[in-house]
């Protein structure tokens, strides 16, 4: 029978779930506060960066990891994600285009973001300056994916962090 799956899924000790029940269940507590997540959600956001980025928990979570690995320049660059995909969501004029360009090129500077390097940053620099308001959208959403790259090698170490056990459970 091509392209059969089972319904009935053996688990370790003779149990045995469906593939229904294996996907909806909610992960425990794992000292990394994915309580309420099902196992297809956990699964879904450790699978690559740009799903974990696009999920409300998945951010949240993995910005958690950041923190606890004390991994600065990678909050640094969920930072300036986050305000690439809020001036991404939001119906902003010409006008303040340039000033959300400005202060991406405030914090990239201040925070010393490696992926906003001297290319990207003249980049931005020409569409401040460009009557286009696609350019100022273009090179935004650039940003935004030149920040997500960085974060892929903290997602790695992420992917393998969510599914250990619960540090607090020993």
């Amino acid at each position: 029978m091509r392209g059969y799956i089972p319904s009935v899924l053996f688990m370790a000790g003779g149990t045995h779930q469906t593939l229904h029940q294996r996907m909806t269940t909610e992960v425990g507590c794992i000292g990394k506060c994915t309580v309420g997540l099902t196992t297809a959600e956990l699964n879904l956001i450790t699978e690559d960066v740009s799903k974990a980025l696009d999920h409300p928990k998945g951010i949240e979570l993995f910005e958690k990891f950041l923190q606890r690995t004390q991994r600065r320049s990678d909050l640094a660059c969920l930072e300036m994600y986050r305000l690439c995909s809020d001036i991404e969501r939001s119906s902003m004029g010409h006008t303040d285009l340039i000033d959300e360009i400005d202060r991406i090129l405030q914090v990239a500077r201040m925070r010393r973001i490696q992926a906003v390097d001297f290319p990207l940053q003249r980049e931005l620099w020409q569409a401040r300056s460009s009557p286009s308001k696609n350019d100022k959208l273009s090179v935004i959403a650039k940003t935004k994916y030149q920040v997500m790259k960085r974060l892929e090698g903290a997602h790695d170490d992420f992917r393998k962090y969510a599914p250990r056990p619960c540090p607090r459970s020993n």
